[in-house]
């Protein structure tokens, strides 16, 4: 009697199954086991490749125009004050890094002092209005 259970379950567990056909290409080219290539990718017609050298002379192009847009926004901002303008003026003349920068410092002093004064000439004629 254990024979034939032992008979009777393994043979059930061995029933051979019908087999599906297979409909499409796609579908056989999934069943079968992939294989690795061994040369370089063959791509597809509507594949888009690009070289490794490309991207990296791209990305280059990129960092160089992202910091010229940065170095141009800071000289713009730079170039709208006199004394900056001064200073860089004496800097590409040769002169000492002494020598511009107290000659800024003065320049500085005299735009202040001048701002100064005509901000507190022109409170002082609005108080006598």
């Amino acid at each position: 009697m254990a024979d034939e259970k032992l008979n009777m379950g393994s043979a059930a567990n061995t029933s051979p199954k019908a087999a599906e056909p297979i409909a499409t290409p796609e579908q056989a080219a999934a069943s079968e086991p992939r294989q690795e290539q061994t040369g370089p990718a063959i791509p597809e017609p509507s594949d888009v490749v690009v070289s490794f050298d490309k991207i990296n002379e791209l990305m280059v192009e990129k960092r160089q125009n992202t910091c010229a847009e940065a170095e141009k926004a800071a000289t713009e901002k730079q170039n709208k004050n006199a004394v900056y303008c001064f200073m860089d003026k004496k800097r590409s003349e040769g002169k000492h890094y002494y020598v511009y920068t107290v000659a800024g410092s003065a320049k500085f002093l005299r735009v202040y002092c001048t701002r100064v004064t005509e901000f507190l000439r022109s409170q002082s004629s609005s108080d006598a209005c």
